[in-house]
């Protein structure tokens, strides 16, 4: 009888030893699992990253990927013109104009060093033009697919700005801006974009608002 219990007490050590290491095999397997699938979703971030900045470093050229447009001669010559204007007061020489089914709206040249307006680049003040001309309610009244910007030289990122501001979707140029150009300014974005601070959420702002006869909750 002795013997049979030593018998089951060393098969039950057997199969318990044996369940262990099964258990620390298991473990073992489950955690090299982990670390693949954590060296694998790094990898994928990773790769996903350098898909982004590749992308935003390449944006400022996606045009390259659209066939040249020809600039009708007059437009041309008009963007010569203005252009021109902007060198008797030592203003960088870029003209634009603003044009509306083939037909000009809107016309402006470099006026930064003429007015010291900060804002005064010739895209700027074609837009300008144009809500003068017609009025800012009837310019948004336009069908704005038909807006396109033509320029002497690409437009900086505040020119930018206004066209997407006022829903001008196209824009022609003549003379691109340097790649450096552009990674200077993307390197300056992400420096106002680390730099900017909001202050402690006062109502002022929303004050100002409900003073606004056309602002909406």
């Amino acid at each position: 009888m002795n013997e049979v219990k030593l018998l089951v007490f060393e098969a039950t050590k057997i199969v318990e030893k044996g369940l262990r290491k099964s258990c620390i095999n298991l473990k073992s397997g489950y955690n090299d699992q982990l670390l693949s699938m954590r060296r694998n979703f790094i990898s994928l971030t990773l790769i996903i990253c350098a898909f982004c900045v590749l992308i935003w470093l390449l944006s400022p050229k996606w045009y390259l990927l659209h066939p040249d447009v020809k600039i009708k001669a007059s437009f041309r010559k008009e963007l010569a013109l203005l252009g021109s204007k902007a060198i008797a007061s030592l203003d960088v020489p870029v003209g634009a104009i603003l044009v509306y089914h083939d037909s000009i709206i809107g016309s402006g040249y470099n006026t930064v060093n003429k007015n010291h307006d900060a804002g005064g680049h010739a895209e700027i003040n074609a837009i300008s033009d144009a809500l003068q001309r017609l009025g800012t309610e009837q310019f948004r009244l336009l069908d704005h697919s038909q807006l396109v910007l033509y320029s002497t030289f690409e437009p900086c990122p505040m020119c930018r700005g206004a066209m997407e501001e006022y829903h001008i979707k196209k824009a022609v140029f003549i003379k691109s801006k340097s790649f450096s150009n552009w990674l200077e300014v993307g390197l300056k974005h992400l420096r106002y974009e680390w730099f900017k601070q909001q202050s402690e959420n006062d109502m002022l702002q929303d004050s100002l608002f409900r003073l606004y006869p056309g602002y909406k909750e």
